[in-house]
């Protein structure tokens, strides 16, 4: 992934970011530039599908209530913080036996 020094678009956090296309799949959709851990759990909470039809700018992905209380959360942990990441039962459920 590219990474890039800046501000990540999610948490707020300066921190390294990296590309997260808006739209999975679709290299030429928009890209928000996020952290490392802000992209994981967007991909945790969320199927690719869900991705593409529900949570496709930076806008929608901000009036989530499970990303508002990870922002909250996250906002005031320093840039080296690392959380190991597992998927959710309700994201399973959601993806079934398939990946996207």
């Amino acid at each position: 992934m590219d990474l890039e020094l800046d501000k990540c678009e999610l948490c707020d956090r300066s921190i390294k970011t990296e590309k997260h296309h808006l739209v999975p799949g679709d290299k030429r959709s928009d890209i928000a530039y996020v952290c490392e851990l802000c992209h994981k759990q967007i991909h945790m909470l969320f199927t690719n599908g869900e991705l593409r039809k529900k949570y496709y700018t930076t806008k929608r992905l901000l009036l989530v209530p499970k990303i508002q209380l990870w922002l909250a959360f996250i906002k005031t942990k320093p840039a080296a913080f690392s959380i190991n990441f597992k998927e959710s039962v309700e994201r399973k459920i959601k993806r079934g036996n398939k990946r996207g």
